[in-house]
């Protein structure tokens, strides 16, 4: 049981930390929508933007309450966990099994990926998937073209050139 706390643990901090990246992209976005005209559409977007961001950092609040009660759980009952190693290794066994059945896992498809970019959802930086897929980035540039933002073709072209 010690190791899937432990587990549980590490996924947790792997969600705050994947929530502190979407929070720190959101706000990149609200200062490129701070530099637009004030206006209804404007304001609108910067409430979305906000209740996301004020929805990730409640999420990540809870995540590290939970973080912390599960690390006290395994420090104060210790002792509890020595006979665990044979259940850990059964349950191992079941999910090796389990994952054999499984014909083929979840994957985020390049035109998923296309799209939660031009969503703003994933930052098009050099931690993004296809950073380096020139073909990826050729659409980009189209799609932003067709919508006539000229401004993340600019962006889209520096950053390109200075990586």
């Amino acid at each position: 049981m010690k190791f899937f706390l432990r587990q549980t643990i590490e996924v947790l901090k792997e969600r705050v930390q994947a929530n502190l990246d979407i929070i720190h992209t959101n706000e990149l976005i609200v200062r490129e929508i701070l530099k637009e005209p004030v206006s209804s559409a404007r304001s609108k977007k910067l409430n979305e933007r906000y209740d996301a961001n004020k929805k990730l950092l409640a999420e990540n609040n809870e995540s590290i309450k939970i973080q912390l009660s599960l690390i006290k759980f395994i420090d104060q009952f210790k002792e509890n966990f020595k006979n665990d190693l044979s259940l850990v290794e059964k349950s191992q066994e079941k999910k090796e099994k389990k994952n054999k059945q499984i014909s083929k896992p979840y994957e985020v498809s390049k035109e998923d990926f296309f799209e939660l970019t031009t969503n703003g959802e994933v930052p098009y930086d050099n931690r993004h998937p296809y950073f380096n897929d020139q073909e990826f980035f050729d659409a980009l540039l189209s799609h932003y073209t067709q919508v006539e933002d000229y401004e993340m073709c600019a962006a889209l072209l520096k950053q390109k050139n200075t990586d």
